[in-house]
């Protein structure tokens, strides 16, 4: 392994490299390192894909380097890639992007869109400015994860407190409630079952003044509804003395304490009353104050909000160490400063912080999402809102403003806006092409369908003809020539007679290929019987059907084609010391019905096994066998035109197993 820089510096900043051995390895490097860029020259696709699991930047790989053979390799490697990463590829190629030999290029990194191509002749100016906007993207993704992480752990927080609450809320030694701005109970915690024996049906989904806990109490009943009246106009809990009763008929003396909780608009969207034993009063104060101290505890640790309150006229007064993240300020620098220092010269002079905090003394809170200034005047877009505060008289006594830095993500939009357009304007432009390329393509299309119009009618022609003389030939003028020339003669005849075979076979194989397909159930019971009976030749074999044959989905005409095609061949490469045999059976494999082809001819020796299924392949040792090396592709197109494949299984001198797999017929 070459290292183009540092050795030390195996980070998400290095590029990995990937060029044919030779003075394009040591200039990569040269070029690299002169631009200050990590980066390592890899000597092959095996050790570059292990070594992108170290941590990359990007990749920088020339097109000679991928073959059919390592490029899957890669493109695993690229699809097993994390969410939130997409590691740039760079291809340094001798094709332009608009290029069709740049287009195939880049289908092939199709499951991979992140990448770019730099023509040849290389320009270092063009390399370093393409790494450094991949690694520029690339230091964004590994912000991005980080983002993420810091998410998942805010939110595992948030479900841990939850949990708490829910623990210390069932916990409570004393009653706890919730109710509904109407006063409905929706939760209770344990303890005042416990305590009552009154069961959770008796009060959940009730009015709560008209549960158990005060059946024999009128003038408790009576006091409820004023109690939650009270504290929806009032910002503190109204505090009361109460009697509640017991299952048994006993009657408590508990304190109790009613409190609104409000949501944004300033709106009750709960009540919760608290009520405790006056002997336990000491035990709820503690758990009070030890839940403020959780909250203060959280709050301050929360680095990711900037938390701060501010008096009546805007100045400064607590902060949490999200400010100094998010602002840069320390405490003493920040607390007993104006807001306002905080906003743009141009928010400033149009009155912007004084109206937001105008919105929050009328509305309960406004909005802040704008952009702001950090302690060295750069730039940040602000998200959050300012909520104003009341005393226990009802009057706004500060604010409390809640925000945090989202500049990433606004320029995260910014730019997938940007990327929105440009592959709005790539996809017209390639509707556009791919619009021309089917024009042409259907052009093509019918220059074909005019050629084998002529080499079906045209080229056979003569052919006929040599047939025709060469036979007159040998029935009228036969006596005048000796037997060369009546093997001339015969030859004539015989390569006449292939070639017009081969034309057939070849237009064939065009129909095949270029016919419409319309696919419909077929009864292969029937169609064997029908070709069996029309071929001759196969009479001279023994063909064994093993019944029932499944149906399948096809197109009848190619299947029976393809049945002839497969039927022929079992009949024409048997030794000649040995009567053709050929067993014939269906059978169901993964949703899909196999129809087998099983012969006692010559066998195929396995490296040929894929091979003759190509146009004008053949097995070196049927050459003496007569054939046009086209019926097995006729076979093979057909097979893929109806949606199927086909195989053969075989072992040289043993005869073979040739299949054809085509949908079923559902509800067979």
């Amino acid at each position: 392994m070459i290292e183009a820089a540092d050795n030390s510096k195996f980070t998400s900043e290095r590029i990995l490299v990937l060029t044919p051995a030779g003075n394009d390895a040591g200039n990569t490097a040269f070029v690299l390192q002169q631009a200050g860029l990590t980066a390592t020259i890899c000597p092959d696709l095996v050790e570059l894909t292990d070594d992108f699991l170290k941590g990359a930047g990007a990749l920088l790989i020339a097109e000679e380097a991928l073959s059919l053979d390592n490029l899957p390799r890669l493109m695993q490697t690229l699809s097993e890639q994390p969410h939130w990463s997409d590691v740039p590829v760079i291809l340094i190629t001798s094709v332009s992007n608009s290029s069709e030999a740049g287009e195939h290029l880049l289908k092939l990194f199709t499951p991979h869109g992140n990448v770019t191509l730099i023509e040849r002749p290389l320009r270092p100016i063009s390399l370093i400015s393409t790494l450094q906007a991949a690694l520029r993207a690339r230091r964004r993704q590994y912000e991005l994860r980080k983002f993420l992480e810091q998410q998942q752990e805010n939110l595992t927080r948030i479900q841990e407190d939850e949990r708490r609450f829910r623990a210390v809320f069932n916990q409570q030694f004393q009653l706890m409630a919730i109710l509904s701005p109407e006063g409905i109970v929706t939760e209770v915690n344990d303890l005042p079952f416990k305590l009552t024996g009154i069961s959770r049906e008796d009060v959940l989904g009730k009015v709560f003044w008209e549960t158990p806990f005060w059946e024999n109490l009128p003038e408790m009943k009576c006091a409820w509804p004023e109690r939650l009246t009270r504290a929806a106009q009032s910002k503190e809990p109204v505090l009361s003395f109460d009697r509640y009763e017991q299952r048994d008929g006993g009657v408590r003396i508990a304190d109790s304490a009613v409190t609104a909780i409000r949501d944004s608009a300033g709106q009750v969207e709960f009540f919760i009353v608290q009520a405790s034993d006056i002997t336990e009063r000491k035990q709820a104060e503690e758990a009070l104050r030890k839940s403020e101290e959780r909250y203060r505890t959280l709050v301050s640790q929360v680095k990711d909000f900037a938390i701060f309150t501010m008096d009546i006229d805007g100045r400064i007064t607590s902060w949490n160490e999200g400010v100094q993240r998010v602002f840069g300020y320390d405490q003493a620098e920040f607390i007993g400063n104006n807001v306002a220092r905080d906003f743009t010269p141009k928010d400033v002079a149009n009155g912007v912080p004084e109206r937001e905090l105008a919105d929050a003394r009328k509305n309960g809170t406004a909005s802040n999402d704008r952009w702001m200034l950090r302690k060295d005047r750069t730039l940040f877009w602000a998200s959050g809102v300012t909520t104003s505060l009341r005393g226990s008289n009802g009057e706004i006594i500060g604010f409390t403003k809640v925000l945090r830095d989202l500049t990433e993500q606004k320029k995260m939009e910014q730019e997938l806006r940007d990327s929105r357009e440009i592959l709005r304007e790539h996809a017209e432009d390639l509707e556009e092409r791919v619009h021309e390329r089917t024009a042409k393509l259907q052009e093509t299309i019918s220059e074909l369908e005019a050629f084998s119009y002529s080499v079906s009618h045209d080229l056979r022609a003569p052919l006929r003809a040599m047939q025709g003389y060469s036979q007159f030939l040998l029935e009228d003028y036969c006596d005048n020539l000796d037997e060369t020339g009546r093997d001339y003669v015969r030859r004539i005849s015989t390569a006449a007679t292939r070639l017009d075979k081969l034309i057939q076979d070849i237009l064939t194989y065009s129909r095949v290929a270029r016919a419409e397909i319309h696919t419909r159930p077929i009864d292969l019971e029937k169609l064997f019987t029908d070709v069996i009976q029309s071929y001759h030749m196969l009479q001279r074999a023994q063909i064994h059907v093993r019944r029932p044959l499944l149906p399948v989905l096809g197109h009848e005409g190619s299947l029976t084609q393809s049945i002839s095609n497969l039927l022929g061949n079992a009949v024409k490469f048997v030794p000649k010391d040995r009567k053709a045999e050929v067993n014939i059976w269906t059978e169901e494999r993964d949703g899909k019905i196999r129809l087998n082809f099983q012969d006692n001819g010559i066998g195929i020796a396995p490296e040929y096994q894929k091979r003759i299924f190509n146009m004008f392949e053949q097995a070196h040792f049927t050459q003496s066998y007569e054939g046009t090396g086209i019926g097995l592709a006729i076979v093979r197109k057909a097979a893929e035109r109806m949606d199927g494949e086909v195989g053969v299984e075989s072992e040289l001198g043993k005869g073979s197993t040739f299949w054809i797999e085509l949908p079923k017929v559902e509800g067979a």
